[in-house]
């Protein structure tokens, strides 16, 4: 049976009005709107080549989680349209239904993402540290941090430019979407400010800004401890100070002065100095020495593998969630492609995954 609320979410998903829809299918707009609301049912085949969705997608009633956008913090959401901030949202509706299938055939990490918003943004991002039992040393790769503590984290691929990153919690489960086509050091910035408004705007976000404020500033301090960094900044930093310093942090140029003028360190004047060198030499979109690798999901790397030694290939997956393989690979940092394939000579049949593999992730 025709399931309208698919439709609206693959609509949403390619960020597309009622109006260009019914362009597209040569329909009319009233058309769209009636599938939408169930008043009756479309040709579901036309709407799948069009939206790029498989016609089974649209045909099952499994029941989908689709995140409010109250409930969602979004990076740029002042430079987000509407249709993007839906396809946005869209994608974190794909991203809970692949969770939810990999949840059925693994075991994950418990959560470890406790609530301090009653914390300042500095206090909470030293006070999860010493949870987590981190020193004050730079964190190697914050994606595998983030799931070993029970975050899931998937891509945000097609979203170019518009936006960073988003995060939201399904009941108990926080999930952190990563634009992928950002540089390094901006994505691991984004992944720390995402998990501050988890930990710190769990429950709503009241005021955009004054969060976004905040979650910059929780990054900041997660990233870059103040008594880490204190130990190792001379007394008035130079520009070649702040490019070794950045290196050794995993940060930015421009992240690493703000942090710098935010614990004092630095006086507005030397601040706006070091921001100006920067733009000037264009490192506004990209640093030399930059963090060579970009950081993918370990748990994702791992679960793909343990599917290929199966012999379930990127097809298998995006069948059983009525996806194409191209939905599936844009919310899994492109990990399918590299780990999962049809072994040569491989059997045909599939084998039943009987027990759920104990992915635990090492710090």
């Amino acid at each position: 049976m025709f399931n309208p609320k698919r439709l609206t979410l693959a609509r949403e998903r390619r960020g597309l009005t009622k109006k260009r829809l019914a362009e597209l299918v040569g329909v009319s707009v009233r058309s769209i709107t009636g599938y939408e609301s169930g008043e009756y049912d479309p040709d579901t085949n036309k709407l799948a080549a069009v939206l790029g969705f498989l016609p089974a997608f649209f045909m099952t009633d499994e029941e989908l989680f689709q995140p409010r956008p109250e409930s969602v913090s979004f990076r740029s959401l002042a430079t987000l349209t509407a249709p993007k901030r839906d396809a946005a949202i869209g994608s974190a509706t794909i991203a809970v239904m692949l969770d939810g299938w990999i949840d059925q055939k693994f075991n994950r990490p418990s959560l470890d993402v406790p609530s301090m918003r009653s914390h300042e943004p500095e206090e909470a991002a030293n006070a999860l540290r010493m949870a987590w039992g981190l020193d004050d040393k730079p964190i190697k790769n914050i994606v595998h941090l983030l799931e070993s503590k029970g975050v899931r984290v998937y891509s945000l691929a097609e979203m170019a430019n518009e936006a960073d990153a988003l995060s939201f919690w399904r009941e108990k489960i926080p999930f952190v979407l990563l634009n992928i086509q950002k540089s390094a050091e901006r994505s691991r910035f984004d992944a720390a400010h995402e998990l501050g408004h988890l930990v710190l705007h769990r429950y709503g976000i009241p005021d955009y800004q004054q969060c976004e404020r905040e979650a910059d500033n929780f990054a900041s301090a997660f990233l870059m401890p103040r008594a880490g960094l204190l130990a190792m900044t001379p007394p008035v930093p130079t520009l070649e100070h702040i490019m070794q310093m950045k290196s050794h942090w995993l940060v930015s140029g421009m992240a690493m002065v703000y942090r710098l003028k935010q614990i004092g360190v630095l006086t507005e004047w030397q601040a706006r100095i070091l921001f100006r060198e920067l733009a000037v030499r264009g490192y506004r979109r990209g640093e030399p020495d930059g963090v060579a690798n970009r950081e993918i999901s370990p748990s994702l790397t791992k679960i793909f593998d343990k599917l290929r030694q199966r012999h379930l290939t990127k097809a298998d997956v995006a069948n059983e969630l009525n996806l194409t393989e191209d939905e599936l690979e844009q919310h899994v940092f492109g990990l399918v492609t590299q780990s999962v394939h049809k072994a040569p000579n491989a059997i045909s049949q599939k084998p039943p995954l009987r027990a759920k593999p104990d992915l635990r992730l090492v710090k």
